[in-house]
């Protein structure tokens, strides 16, 4: 006579733990997948490639402006925000185990800025005083115009360092300021006959024929990624980029509307200045790498 196994309660109880366990697991993932990405931002010009992203009504992400960057920080701890464009300064602090930089949104950069129209390169600064703000004193950016200084055999030059450059600027026919792109729009609204000569970055590749140091980047939460609405997000930021870069006029008029800049006058003026990528995988390591080697 064939005998019959016996099923454990113990083993019973077990199994239907576990179920419950799988099933409450699907249902968060499912919720989780069909979440919006909650992305913040500080206006400026260093988030000009994200006007179209701001401006456009998604299912998939939402877009809030903040004043504050330690904000945006305790944001993103709370779980508040799922991912952020932060100053890779601040980015660097966040820990690896939670945080992925995901992309370079903009680089370290200043502009020479001046009434002087023959202010066009490197070697236009040569023999002239050069006024930087005095917070870029000893940092990233005020490393990276010596740096190229060097490399191009600038000479002559004296560096200043201002609470108030455009004051400074006045007092010193013949100098040159060199500002962060942030910086623009209400220098150049308070003098609109000032011309933006260049910018620093494109003379670095040119120069060092590698990737400018990273200035903003795209931080994501790690437990935030990898669901569809992350994946229509990450095109999102993409394509933003991409009509910048294509549609001047519109993309002009998204900024201010986004809350980016004050008015289309200004948001103009500095988008002669701009370049816009994204820069992921290995191109935003060599950027970040450049950032740290400064």
């Amino acid at each position: 006579m064939q005998k019959t196994r016996r099923v454990r309660p113990l083993t019973i109880v077990i199994a239907f733990a576990l179920l419950i366990v799988l099933f409450f697991g699907m249902v968060f993932a499912a919720l989780h997948h069909g979440e919006k990405v909650r992305f913040g931002l500080i206006p400026g010009a260093h988030a000009f490639g994200a006007a179209h992203l701001m401006q456009s009504v998604s299912p998939q992400y939402t877009c809030a402006a903040y004043t504050d960057e330690e904000v945006i920080l305790r944001a993103l701890d709370n779980r508040l925000l799922d991912a952020a464009l932060i100053s890779i300064e601040s980015a660097l602090t966040l820990p690896e185990d939670q945080y992925m930089i995901h992309g370079v949104f903009s680089v370290t950069d200043l502009a020479a800025v001046s009434h002087d129209p023959t202010v066009t390169g490197m070697g236009s600064l040569s023999g002239r005083t050069l006024i930087l703000p005095a917070d870029l004193k000893d940092g990233k950016a005020d490393a990276m115009l010596q740096a190229l200084l060097t490399e191009t055999d600038g000479a002559g030059y004296t560096l200043e360092y201002a609470k108030d450059p455009a004051a400074a600027y006045a007092k010193n026919p013949g100098s040159v300021m060199l500002l962060p792109l942030d910086d623009l729009e209400h220098v150049l609204g308070k003098d609109p006959s000032l011309i933006a000569g260049f910018r620093l970055s494109p003379q670095w590749r040119t120069s060092f024929l590698s990737a400018a140091p990273a200035g903003h980047v795209i931080v994501c939460r790690r437990d935030a990624m990898g669901t569809g609405t992350f994946n229509a997000f990450e095109k999102a930021v993409r394509s933003s980029v991409l009509y910048a870069d294509r549609k001047r006029k519109k993309t002009v008029a998204m900024a201010v509307g986004a809350g980016l800049f004050d008015t289309e006058t200004a948001a103009d003026r500095v988008f002669d200045l701009m370049s816009f990528s994204y820069l992921e995988g290995a191109d935003r390591d060599a950027s970040i790498s450049a950032w740290k080697e400064l």
